[in-house]
């Protein structure tokens, strides 16, 4: 199906019906040459590929009832050891949109939110790299916005006409998130200053200072989230008041 261009959104967007997965068409296009912008944008109403989809999880979204897009950038500017900042530049922008309609938005490290205890966005950041630097980025961002019914096994979806009881206008949140994220990007390249980065991240982050059940390779454990690390660790102190540093899959909440 081909694109279609619309003239009034703030950035370059193409609207799909369908695809596979809005990160491989994005990456498609830039290796072929057809991109000439940071931001450029792909949404599409529905994806059957969609790049993190986990079926065993029961991960859904029905057709057109959801916001389902990517973006591109180019994040050389950004140091690789320092490449944590973007996912929570990402983060802030999705979870800070989200509280224009109502309280209880959290981010549950890295980069999933949530409202309350339950599962609303996801965030996937795809990245290759030019030697020891980034050449390019691709952000896919899935929001659960219309949809009422979920049937799958995924523990805990919601979405935010559920929250809200009401319509939401998807171009009108996907364009606020672009205009988010590019102001706070273009104000850490500027300056290198991650600080009020941070301690946004920090004070938004979902169980911080909470104690509950975590698992790892260990198994089940009893501790509160203490902090998140310059490097994305998080760092969580059991009920020994031991601190245990994980790296991401490393450990897993119990909903």
């Amino acid at each position: 199906m081909e694109p279609d261009e619309k003239e009034d959104f703030q950035y370059s967007l193409v609207e799909l019906s369908e695809v596979d997965s809005t990160n491989a068409y994005l990456f498609d296009l830039y290796h072929k040459q057809q991109i000439v912008s940071d931001l450029m944008t792909v949404s599409a109403k529905y994806q059957s590929k969609g790049r993190g989809q986990r079926t065993s999880q029961g991960w859904e979204s029905n057709w057109g009832e959801n916001l389902l897009f990517s973006f591109l950038i180019n994040p050389r500017p950004i140091a690789i050891r320092d490449q944590f900042v973007l996912s929570q530049i990402v983060a802030l922008a999705v979870k800070e949109e989200l509280d224009t309609f109502d309280d209880g938005f959290r981010i549950k490290w890295p980069n999933d939110i949530y409202w309350h205890d339950k599962k609303i966005a996801g965030i996937l950041i795809e990245t290759e790299l030019e030697g020891a630097v980034f050449e390019v980025a691709v952000v896919g961002i899935g929001i659960n916005l219309h949809q009422r019914f979920f049937n799958g096994d995924a523990p805990n979806p919601i979405s935010l006409k559920q929250i809200t009881h009401r319509a939401i206008n998807q171009n009108e949140i996907l364009n606020h998130i672009l205009i988010r994220f590019k102001t706070d990007y273009d104000a850490y390249v500027k300056t290198y200053d991650s600080e009020s980065i941070i301690q946004r991240y920090k004070k938004d982050l979902y169980r911080l200072n909470e104690m509950a059940t975590y698992i790892d390779d260990k198994g089940a454990f009893q501790g509160k989230i203490v902090d998140v690390d310059r490097q994305g660790f998080l760092l969580i102190e059991d009920d020994q008041s031991c601190t245990r540093r994980y790296a991401f899959k490393e450990v897993k909440y119990k909903i």
